[in-house]
């Protein structure tokens, strides 16, 4: 039993290092690893004299898995908010641009019909 716990520690672990270096792919991999290990601990008879917490520290894992994912979640919602406000930006600049470019157009045409017209 204790080795399941083990192996179930480092894949937390490694699950919680790949959400930290952003790679989300390989993070739900371990995941389903994790659950593989779980299907067959369920096979076992489990010892209730382990104290999960104490001895592997499972229970803190888990919360600091959970916390780094929120962390991440209030990172890209800044992302996400930055890309909104940058697009509207771009459209209101491109707008403004285009006037101006179309007043250019305009103003210039008036030049030439006042030189062809004067020539």
């Amino acid at each position: 039993m204790k080795n399941y716990l083990i192996k179930y520690k480092e894949l937390t672990e490694k699950i919680l290092d790949e959400i930290k270096k952003e790679e989300l792919e390989n993070a739900l991999k371990v995941m389903d690893e994790r659950e593989l290990l779980l299907k067959e601990m369920s096979n076992i008879n489990i010892d209730k004299n382990i104290d999960l917490e104490k001895e592997l520290s499972l229970i803190s894992l888990n919360k600091e898995i959970e916390n780094e994912i929120n962390k991440q979640k209030k990172h890209l919602k800044v992302e996400m908010e930055t890309v909104k406000k940058s697009k509207i930006a771009n459209s209101v600049y491109g707008k403004k641009f285009e006037d101006i470019y179309f007043l250019n157009k305009q103003i210039t045409e008036v030049i030439s019909k006042v030189f062809n017209s004067a020539g």
